[in-house]
């Protein structure tokens, strides 16, 4: 059943709830965390420091010749290729509200 929408509130009230459950089936596929503060074996270096070298392609420091970039190549293909965005879609299209691309 259609709703008739007339003000910011009411659209508010409308979307609250399916926004809340979009978000919710979202994070459950595109969460990343790093717990630098676990990361406490190294020799004069910090989690922190660990982790950034692993996102600019690094392995403990030292140049490789694979070089993953561990939060940028994550964002790559969630975010940035658009498939987050295809997710978020198919789940508005679930609750009935049309979306166009």
């Amino acid at each position: 059943m259609a709703k008739h929408i007339s003000n910011m509130d009411q659209l508010q009230k409308a979307l609250q709830p399916i926004m809340t459950g979009m978000i919710d089936e979202l994070a459950k596929r595109a969460c990343v965390f790093i717990d630098y503060n676990s990361m406490d074996d190294y020799v004069s270096a910090t989690g922190y420091q660990v982790a950034i070298w692993a996102n600019t392609g690094l392995h403990g420091g030292l140049s490789v010749n694979h070089k993953p970039r561990v939060w940028d190549s994550t964002m790559d293909e969630t975010i940035n290729n658009g498939s987050l965005l295809q997710l978020a879609v198919q789940y508005l299209h679930s609750q009935g509200i049309s979306v166009k691309s």
